[in-house]
């Protein structure tokens, strides 16, 4: 749940085991609470039950296990293949820097907090600001321009 962009085949189990041994795990709860609503994340967090990858609300892109996967070397392939498109979809279709840019702003807004119930506003306010002083940039410009030309990007990064 601390990776990017978690995947998992459907029947892979998560947990926070402490409860079992009587050490919770509030350090990894930190992160699951950021990709699973409160009362789910503390399911987790108070039994220490599994919970199956299919069942958790869609914070893990979820790679079904073929029917016909008796042998292990099904699945893993099927889960091989979906990182290998991910990885050639986040590396070669879109640019690098506002890759990086776009986790630091997405994990940043998230974590602001204001005034009123959840800190929504200020973080949609900051959060746009980025988006404005990024769209000056050439990677931006080239998206933009290729959009609208109809052809793929040509990135600087």
């Amino acid at each position: 749940m601390s990776a990017d962009y978690p995947i998992a085949l459907e029947n892979t189990p998560f947990r926070l085991p402490g409860a079992s041994i009587g050490l919770p795990c509030t350090s990894p709860a930190t992160a699951v609470s950021r990709r699973l609503p409160p009362a789910p994340t503390y399911r987790l967090l108070a039994t220490a039950e599994p919970v199956m990858a299919k069942d958790l609300c869609g914070a893990v892109d979820v790679v079904p296990v073929p029917e016909h996967a008796e042998a292990s070397d099904t699945a893993t392939a099927a889960f091989e293949t979906r990182v290998a498109t991910v990885v050639q979809k986040l590396a070669v279709e879109t640019a690098g820097q506002p890759q990086a840019l776009g986790k630091w702003a997405f994990w940043t807004q998230l974590g602001i907090r204001g005034e009123g119930a959840d800190g929504y506003e200020q973080a949609a306010t900051w959060a746009g600001r980025v988006m404005a002083l990024h769209a000056k940039s050439e990677d931006a410009e080239e998206g933009i321009t290729s959009f609208f030309a109809k052809r793929k990007p040509i990135w600087k990064s």
